[in-house]
């Protein structure tokens, strides 16, 4: 059975462009969601670079494991 390969590339890169979108909007959303938790002195800024500082640790820890 021959593969269309054009068409195999189109659909996993439409797929990716999905999941992007899915994890561009939930990061958005979190963002939003610790901005309103955290009352209305806090700034955006900081909760950003935060979330970075944790995000790295853990990125740090797979990468040392794998």
């Amino acid at each position: 059975m021959p593969v269309d390969a054009e068409r195999e590339i189109t659909r996993l890169h439409n797929a990716l462009g999905l999941s992007q979108g899915i994890t561009k909007s939930t990061h958005y959303q979190w963002r939003q969601a610790a901005l309103e938790l955290a009352g209305p002195g806090v700034d955006p800024v900081d909760v950003t670079l935060k979330f970075w500082e944790i995000a790295r640790r853990g990125l740090n820890q797979v990468m040392l494991s794998s």
